[in-house]
């Protein structure tokens, strides 16, 4: 019984750390039901520890007259080179329809590490009730 618990608490308390680190994305991308096309305009590296990095992207996208400029951060430099390559230098861009400045594209990282968060602790939960 005292295990159960201490399983159901790490599950509760590792999925809500995942879930609480994903909710930004979420957030941002609720409301963007529009698409069109973006144009890659600039990159560039941030270093991390351990020779590990992220590539983040500036791009261009224009609705209703009007261009708009974003930057985003779409993970790591294989991640780039394929978009380029697969999308002949065109990204989607999804935006919110009443505030086009708002918006994400269809190669925004995915924070795999707080995805892990909530996997780890859904298995900690499904563990605590068998």
């Amino acid at each position: 019984m005292a295990e159960q618990i201490e399983f159901l608490l790490a599950g509760t308390v590792i999925t809500a750390i995942g879930l609480i680190w994903l909710w930004p994305r979420f957030k941002r991308k609720r409301g963007c039901t529009a698409q069109t096309f973006g144009t890659p305009i600039d990159s560039y590296t941030e270093k991390h520890r351990r020779s590990s990095s992220t590539e983040h992207m500036t791009f261009s996208y224009f609705v209703d007259g009007v261009t708009y400029q974003q930057e985003t951060e779409i993970g790591n430099l294989f991640a780039m080179l394929m978009i380029f390559r697969r999308n002949h230098n065109e990204i989607i861009v999804f935006y919110d329809p009443a505030n086009p400045q708002r918006c994400y594209t269809s190669k925004d990282a995915v924070n795999g590490t707080a995805w892990g968060f909530v996997i780890v602790g859904v298995l900690l939960l499904v563990v605590a009730f068998l």
